[in-house]
């Protein structure tokens, strides 16, 4: 099946709902305190990229119906944060930072990428 600008736009939108749905999961379950406040943090900046990810969708600065041709562009977009990784209660600040960093830089290099 083609994808167009527009899928991958949508694709990159649906990532950071499923980041702002991971991050609020672990908030509920991790007893560390300082990983709860960057936890809360975390999902607001995803917030806010979802929010700026539409703005961009609704400002019509591409034709969206472009059909990509770049195989691996399409590869990358679908796997652009990685797997879903695993926050445990016991996770502590450490943990959560690290897991935060390699979603966002596997996220960024993406867009770099493109």
């Amino acid at each position: 099946m083609e994808k167009t600008l527009n899928d991958l736009l949508e694709g990159a939108i649906q990532m950071e709902i499923a980041s702002q749905k991971m991050y609020s999961q672990a908030l509920a379950i991790v007893k560390d305190q300082e990983a709860k406040v960057f936890l809360e943090k975390l999902v607001e900046e995803e917030k806010i990229h979802e929010k700026t990810l539409e703005s961009i969708k609704e400002m019509d600065v591409y034709e969206g119906s472009t059909i990509l041709s770049d195989e691996k562009a399409i590869e990358y977009s679908e796997n652009s944060h990685g797997d879903q990784m695993e926050i445990s209660a016991d996770s502590t600040m450490d943990d959560i930072l690290e897991i935060a960093l390699k979603r966002e830089y596997r996220a960024q290099n993406l867009f770099h990428k493109l």
